[in-house]
């Protein structure tokens, strides 16, 4: 999809910073809908028209201020998937963490920064287009599935993933709530494990706009063309249990298992902490990172 495809809601109280973003987005052919607060905000996404592919919010506003927002905004089937992006003049770790645990993706800081501005939000609609993908995948689900107690499935790209996810997660018992989660395990298992894309690289390649097309040279690699991402689900009365493989050299996982404040101003790096507050009761890696194993209890 193409960024005319996509339409952005923005939130905030001053009308200057509402004319810098959308001048900014409008030039990377974004369509554009403004809101100067929250309640205005929550009733577009009420009776919009169209779908709103991110959300760029004020923090601080009279009345309703940002969180709120966003919480309310989260706790609402029909957008709690649309990501979030929380704007601030200057914001403590502990506000800091208080957005990314209500489900704010990123933090952009005031003054806004023109090339980090498009760089956010084209990482936070390529996030929505992948779940979107995913979603639209689940819905051609076959009846079989939910049936299924034990399944194992290989991937080897990021297009294989999408197509996979919405699958798997409907053989859950709540497939919105894991969505979201199976989705950023399974990419991350190609782009990060079988392709060897570091954190480093993919911020620069996200600055730089090119991280697509990294993706696409790496999956023609020798180094890394044939290898392969696995899938494995097993269902009890009690629980299910999704373990996601990949042939690379592993990472320090330990450090993305929680929110960190010092990430919120990252284009990325938060999918694996999302999962694990999220979508499953449990999330655990090997001692190399190269396998995770998932959990959600049955009721």
């Amino acid at each position: 999809m193409e960024n005319k495809d996509h339409t952005l809601l923005i939130v905030d109280d001053e009308p200057f910073n509402l004319d810098i973003l959308q001048e900014h987005l409008e030039d990377e052919g974004f369509n554009i809908i403004t809101a100067e607060n929250g309640e205005q905000a929550l009733d577009i996404l009420l009776n919009a028209e169209t779908n709103i592919s991110t959300i760029l919010l004020d923090r601080m506003m009279p009345g309703m201020d940002g969180i709120e927002v966003l919480k309310k905004v989260k706790q609402e089937q029909k957008y709690k998937n649309i990501p979030v992006i929380m704007q601030t003049a200057a914001a403590s770790d502990t506000d800091v963490i208080e957005g990314l645990e209500a489900g704010a993706f990123y933090y952009l800081t005031k003054p806004f920064e023109p090339e980090l501005v498009v760089t956010v939000v084209n990482s936070a609609v390529t996030d929505f287009e992948s779940y979107i993908a995913s979603q639209q995948a689940g819905k051609e689900v076959d009846e079989l599935i939910p049936l299924i107690t034990n399944l194992t499935l290989k991937f080897k790209t990021i297009d294989e993933a999408h197509y996979l996810v919405g699958r798997v997660a409907n053989m859950f018992d709540d497939p919105d709530k894991v969505l979201l989660g199976i989705s950023e395990l399974s990419v991350n298992a190609v782009e990060h494990g079988n392709l060897a894309i570091t954190y480093e690289e993919k911020s620069a390649l996200l600055k730089s706009n090119t991280w697509k097309e990294e993706v696409e040279k790496r999956l023609q690699d020798e180094r890394y063309k044939n290898r392969e991402a696995k899938i494995e689900i097993t269902k009890t009365e009690s629980e299910i249990t999704l373990t996601i493989e990949d042939e690379g050299d592993g990472f320090d996982w330990e450090s993305y298992i929680d929110i960190k404040a010092e990430r919120a101003y990252d284009a990325h790096g938060r999918g694996i902490a999302m999962a694990s507050m999220v979508s499953f009761d449990s999330v655990t890696y090997n001692d190399v990172g190269n396998k995770v194993t998932c959990v959600c209890k049955r009721n």
